[in-house]
């Protein structure tokens, strides 16, 4: 067995250079009885290792290169991030195209009081994501912080909402599975369940990096 830790410490003076890793790591002198054995223990009745290392153990937090960044940096992640936003909001105004054909969908393909709730909430979502759209443009375009926020908080009410429709709609669609279009409808509100989770894990973090980039780069 190796005597080795990878870990941050402070040495004592008394251990020798040889003991040193080559990259810096560790330097340990363990003894085996009275004979010093560089980095190893064998194994007689009367092993016992005496560590001539003062270890003071740190927790390594791995964290993001934080190295400052120099002007084409800058720009290159700015611009990139900025082009981002621009196609989020984008995608929200060509999926007002999408609501519309789920409407007209659940309209044709269905009748009753839950339906008709159903076909409401769709048409009731589409002006806030044109308003989302448009300011992520802006917010993008213009380079405005307030919009942005704005932007934030919207496409977060805007994905709970959707996750709402979602399951309800995957609820009611689903008794009625057997036929096609109905199943169609179940597996598309089923999709749209989950769009809590997708602007979470894509919509938002790339508004708020672009949102902290600006600020910084204003201070």
């Amino acid at each position: 067995m190796t005597c080795a830790f990878n870990v941050s410490l402070g040495v004592d003076e008394s251990v020798n250079m040889r003991n040193l890793d080559p990259a810096g790591r560790v330097g340990v002198c363990c003894f085996v009885g009275s004979e010093p054995v560089d980095g190893v223990i064998t194994t007689p009745e009367n092993i016992y290792v005496h560590i001539l290392v003062k270890v003071r153990l740190e927790i390594m937090i791995v964290t993001a290169d934080l190295r400052t960044l120099d002007q084409d940096a800058i720009v290159f992640r700015r611009r990139a991030l900025r082009d981002a936003v621009i196609c989020i909001g984008w995608l929200k105004l060509v999926s007002v195209i999408c609501y519309i054909i789920l409407y007209f969908l659940v309209h044709a393909n269905s009748k009753g009081n839950i339906a008709n709730v159903i076909q409401i909430m769709i048409l009731a979502i589409i002006p806030f994501i044109i308003l989302n759209g448009i300011l992520l443009f802006l917010g993008g375009l213009e380079e405005k912080t307030i919009a942005l926020d704005i932007s934030l908080w919207l496409c977060l009410t805007i994905a709970s909402y959707n996750t709402v429709l979602g399951v309800m709609g995957g609820i009611y669609f689903i008794r009625t599975g057997h036929f096609t279009m109905h199943f169609l409808l179940a597996v598309l509100f089923g999709t749209l369940s989950v769009s809590l989770i997708t602007v979470l894990c894509h919509d938002i973090l790339i508004i708020y990096a672009y949102k902290s980039l600006l600020r910084s780069l204003s201070l």
